[in-house]
């Protein structure tokens, strides 16, 4: 069995994309920041640096969402150095005071495997006006802003099927009869691959 991210340098019609976005303000009000329709690929990770424990970053990648709140993942246990497969850490928990809002918290997202997914992909930010938290108390939040001084999101995107799929076949049928994939011709090999990250 093979991993796609091991292949991949030698495949064609991909791109990596890394969405940045650094001292953005976040209000009340839910905001899409990034989207993309229709994309196919792979999901890396994210990471998160804000001023406020109760912000909320919320990730769409096809069937897959990550939500990314300090103060709920803090409550969890879900801190640095436990790592968790597929579920985002805090790294970073500081306030200002104790029991303040404000502060730097940051939050990372590293799955061990790449996470595939097909359909839309979407980031919103937003700073809630109230926060559940996992004992199930609710938090009322008394700021009405906050700063997210650094957001990034990584993925690899397939930009173009055909000639991802058709470099892919190349690449196996290659690895199957010992050739270089330079050295092989496609006349009269299926077409047809299906790609498990």
């Amino acid at each position: 069995m093979f991993r796609i991210r091991e292949v991949l340098p030698f495949l064609e019609g991909w791109d990596l994309a890394v969405d940045t976005i650094k001292n953005l303000a976040v209000s009340g009000v839910a905001r899409v920041v990034v989207s993309s329709k229709g994309e196919k690929g792979w999901f890396l990770g994210c990471y998160m640096v804000c001023s406020n424990k109760y912000v909320r970053v919320n990730v769409k990648v096809g069937n897959h969402e990550f939500e990314l709140l300090p103060e709920v993942l803090y409550r969890k246990g879900w801190v640095a150095p436990l790592k968790l497969d597929r579920k985002p850490i805090v790294t970073k928990y500081s306030e200002d005071y104790p029991n303040s809002e404000t502060g730097v918290f940051a939050i990372s997202l590293e799955p061990s495997e790449w996470i595939s997914y097909a359909g839309d992909y979407v980031v919103t930010v937003q700073l809630p006006d109230k926060v559940e938290l996992p004992d199930g108390t609710t938090v009322y939040v008394s700021s009405t802003s906050a700063t997210i001084y650094s957001l990034e999101v990584f993925r690899v995107r397939v930009r173009d099927d055909k000639s991802f799929f058709k470099s892919l076949t190349k690449y196996l049928y290659a690895v199957l009869t010992g050739k270089t994939p330079g050295e092989v011709e496609l006349q009269g090999i299926p077409q047809v691959v299906r790609v498990i990250p």
